[in-house]
């Protein structure tokens, strides 16, 4: 199974800081590809609910806001998550 969260809205523009703060463990999830190592798992909660337990398969990030100096503060991401094989 595969679930993509799309339009994630991460935006640090009030506090004058990097987004590239907020995302960055998003972006590290996917350091693994190209390598053989096996991409690090997570397990996908919403409230208390547990979903699936997966690995970030990808993502696609779009800065859409900068300050006057070029710090992006405000980014949409979209990242698709991949289930693990529980019995793996």
């Amino acid at each position: 199974m595969r679930i993509t969260l799309s339009n994630l809205i991460f935006d640090t523009f009030e506090e004058g800081t990097s987004v590239l703060t907020k995302i960055e463990p998003i972006m590290k999830a996917t350091d693994f590809a190209g390598t053989l190592q096996r991409p690090p798992t997570f397990l996908f909660a919403w409230g208390s609910i547990n979903y699936l337990k997966c690995f970030v398969e990808s993502t696609d990030i779009k800065y859409t806001m900068f300050l006057p100096d070029g710090t992006p503060v405000r980014a949409v991401v979209s990242i698709t998550l991949h289930e693990v094989d529980e019995t793996e």
